[in-house]
């Protein structure tokens, strides 16, 4: 039986609003779309939590990893963001 402490993968504090990303299945122009309206609309205390299912069986399978890693470092190079946001 698996123990509440070990279930836990992560805690949002504090989180204004939570963004949820899920079934990406390498498709990467979709991921961007999203992304981009995210950029758009993400604020301080905001939190981005993908659900999994990133490369699945999509034609893009690299892409979709660097976009993923790409979002993070323009999120995290944005003057109001912080690591700990």
């Amino acid at each position: 039986m698996i123990s509440q402490s070990e279930s836990v993968i992560a805690v949002l504090k504090a989180a204004r609003r939570v963004w949820a990303v899920s079934a990406v299945h390498g498709e990467v122009d979709r991921l961007r779309a999203i992304h981009n309206q995210l950029e758009q609309h993400f604020t301080p205390g905001d939190r981005l939590v993908y659900l999994g299912n990133y490369l699945g069986y999509g034609p893009r399978i690299i892409e979709t990893v660097d976009e993923l890693l790409l979002l993070r470092r323009a999120m995290l190079a944005r003057f109001n963001l912080f690591d700990g946001d």
